[in-house]
């Protein structure tokens, strides 16, 4: 599988079979905007190069490809 997520700024990630999203050391992608959660979202891969997208709890959502 090759996917990856690419941030604003440019920077890609690659993603595995779950790829954690957040303010927190503990995730696999750590943003420190203040608007993102501690434990934000996740991307959870399913079979045949499909992805989910699953909002954590988080105080301000998640926006896709937005």
């Amino acid at each position: 599988m090759n996917a990856w997520l690419e941030t604003a700024s440019g920077v890609r990630v690659p993603l595995h079979a779950v790829c954690t999203i957040g303010r927190s050391a503990k995730n696999t992608l750590v943003l420190s905007d203040t608007a993102i959660s501690r434990r934000h979202a996740l991307i959870h891969a399913q079979a045949q190069q499909e992805h989910w997208l699953v909002d954590l709890g988080s105080s301000n959502g998640i926006h896709l490809n937005g």
